[in-house]
């Protein structure tokens, strides 16, 4: 049957590259707070999808879900609020989606591991310490107990040279021109990778038929500090004069 796409969360970080990629001829995108030219408004925690699946040109095939509350800290200090966002609003989604007749393609995490290494398989035992991993451990415990078909992948930690966005060396850029200490964990291990390879290997899984879970992530493990040093390596070498102040910790001392 014809692809069409609706990508719910289409300003962020991944989505904003998953539009890109499919264009508006494959896909009609959903924003909330940062408008997107062409693109639906769409409050996912005052509005139901199934209005907005239903008032589309077209027939839409998959629904990829790429909304939610991404703050560490925020989900840490008000776990029931985010828990609205992450879990509730998007329960609402997959329903609505499935009551409609699309797939729903769902953007989980590898933070429903404990961070001790890299490398996880897809049926690795889940062992979420951040209230973040536990909020989409819920949402994969939903959809396995579905009788629908469903597509969900995890991401580990998304990067690109971008300052500005949700990159994770782009803000640490940030950090270092505005030479502020960095406390970073050393205890924390996860495989990034590009954010473009990241939307590109989401809509390739959609597009050959995949149902099920699978682990979306680049092919080497870093501690959260050595990618750190990594960079700083790299930006030293144009820039000798660069010397960040680096503080390793504990993850567990961090406000996560």
């Amino acid at each position: 049957r014809n692809f069409a796409a609706l990508i719910v969360g289409a300003s962020g970080f991944v989505g904003r590259r998953m539009f890109a990629l499919l264009g508006p001829q494959r896909s009609i995108a959903t924003y909330n707070r940062r408008p997107i030219e062409g693109g639906v408004r769409f409050d996912a925690q005052d509005g139901r999808l199934i209005d907005i699946l239903n008032a589309m040109p077209r027939r839409i095939t998959h629904v990829f879900i790429l909304f939610g509350a991404i703050d560490m800290e925020g989900c840490a200090r008000d776990p029931a609020g985010t828990a609205q966002v992450n879990v509730a609003s998007v329960r609402r989604m997959i329903d609505d989606t499935i009551s409609y007749g699309a797939m729903p393609v769902y953007a989980s995490t590898d933070y429903i591991f404990d961070g001790s290494r890299g490398g996880w398989g897809e049926d690795d035992a889940a062992r979420p310490v951040m209230a973040y991993g536990q909020q989409k451990l819920a949402i994969e415990t939903y959809l396995r107990s579905l009788a629908a078909p469903w597509l969900a992948a995890r991401f580990s930690k998304v990067v690109s040279g971008e300052t500005g966005t949700h990159s994770l060396l782009g803000q640490w850029v940030e950090d270092i021109r505005a030479e502020r200490v960095h406390r970073c964990a050393c205890d924390q291990i996860f495989s990034p990778a590009f954010v473009d390879d990241v939307a590109e290997a989401m809509v390739k899984l959609a597009l050959s038929g995949r149902r099920g879970l699978f682990n979306l992530a680049g092919p080497d493990a870093y501690s959260r500090v050595d990618l750190l040093r990594l960079l700083v390596e790299n930006i030293r070498a144009l820039r000798p004069e660069i010397d960040p102040e680096i503080l390793p910790v504990s993850l567990h001392d961090l406000p996560f």
